[in-house]
């Protein structure tokens, strides 16, 4: 069980607000796509649980790990 309690950012109020998050890793799978510096790629399944609910709470504490989320095409490192 991983805790992350960085503040995040809200960009509405212009300030960064406490936030935390538990995530639990459920399964890791390591694919045969490699990233841009030929390291497998690992996806994690992860069991998140917010105790705050501030805007982009999720992607900015995964961000914060360098975990991107799957699908999510706005944010995070997709050039492999």
């Amino acid at each position: 069980m991983g805790k992350i309690d960085t503040p995040v950012f809200d960009r509405k109020k212009r300030k960064k607000l406490d936030a935390f998050t538990e995530f639990e890793r459920l399964q890791r799978i390591e694919t045969e796509q490699t990233d841009k510096n030929g390291n497998p790629l690992i996806i994690n399944r992860l069991k998140i649980k917010l105790h705050t609910g501030r805007w982009h709470q999720i992607r900015q504490h995964l961000s914060s790990l360098k975990f991107d989320i799957l699908g999510d095409t706005q944010h995070g490192d997709w050039d492999f």
